[in-house]
């Protein structure tokens, strides 16, 4: 199961089909962070002048930056699921999800769209090649469910106005919240296939 975000691009959980989950893997969001915002600055600096060409050369170089980390991410992603002769879930997301990074709603969203399509293509091309299969499921309740206990309301996210958090009331369990989120998601991937 994949979680992505803000936070971290991606948090991937091993889910066996006993339900047993193993520990997490996370991709930190810290470098495509940094360029994001670089090229919010440079975009900022350019945006009265009039040399285009000195702009679409800097954005260019910034791409090329943050495609090099997510074909890192997508390869390192792939070959884990090969390692385990496991298949890949993702959340059908259309939206980003909150963080506690102060940002721009306009940056949030570019970010979003950019990064989670992105790294989802990259991730179904590389996985297609090795006969890996990767289903999309429904994002209701990823976030929001105990993965321990499987309460669904009586939970906290964020915890302690902390988006990294999450915690059940029901069964007291605190646990990283993108943690938790894969392995709702991996779980629901493992209950989609099983229903074919």
């Amino acid at each position: 199961g994949i979680d992505r975000g803000i936070n971290h691009i991606a948090v991937c959980t091993f889910v066996s089909n006993e339900g047993k989950n193993e520990a997490p893997k996370f991709f930190s969001s810290s470098e495509v962070l940094r360029l994001k915002n670089l090229q919010k600055e440079r975009d900022k600096f350019l945006r009265n002048k009039h040399n285009k060409i000195r702009k679409k050369r800097n954005m260019r170089n910034i791409e090329s930056r943050i495609n090099l980390i997510l074909h890192e991410y997508s390869k390192k992603i792939v070959s884990l699921a090969n390692e385990k002769n496991a298949f890949i879930v993702f959340e059908k997301l259309e939206k980003i999800k909150k963080s506690r990074y102060k940002m721009a709603k306009t940056l949030r969203y570019r970010l979003s769209q950019f990064i989670f399509k992105k790294l989802s293509d990259l991730v179904n091309y590389k996985a297609r090649r090795e006969g890996i299969k990767v289903i999309y499921i429904p994002p209701e309740y990823t976030s929001k469910e105990c993965s321990h206990c499987g309460e669904k309301v009586n939970t906290q996210r964020p915890f302690n106005l902390n988006y990294s958090l999450f915690k059940c009331n029901s069964c007291n369990k605190q646990l990283n919240a993108d943690y938790n989120a894969s392995v709702n998601i991996a779980k629901k991937g493992l209950n989609t296939l099983k229903s074919y």
